[in-house]
């Protein structure tokens, strides 16, 4: 699914935002949720997430969950095409 980052929040026990999708649903996301960075240590996860930007266009798996929809493999859409966060 195909969608937009609208928020990005930091809080106590660390850093969220919220992707909403092409169908309208606003889904939570964490640093551990964008592609590639399931197994990576939490500050790399961290420095990933901080290089996410509100407007970014996205894809991403939509996983249901109890506390509310979540997106899960989420990586940043570029030129029509779909690439990780750029680690530059």
């Amino acid at each position: 699914m195909q969608g937009v980052i609208i928020s990005k929040l930091y809080g106590a026990l660390g850093p969220y935002g919220f992707i909403r999708g092409e169908d309208g649903i606003d889904r939570f996301v964490v640093p551990s949720a964008l592609a590639g960075m399931d197994e990576a240590p939490r500050e790399a996860q961290i420095g990933e997430f901080d290089k996410l930007i509100v407007g970014n266009r996205v894809e991403f798996v939509h996983v249901p969950n109890i506390k509310g929809p979540r997106a899960m493999n989420v990586a940043v859409i570029r030129d029509g095409s779909v690439d990780l966060i750029d680690r530059e």
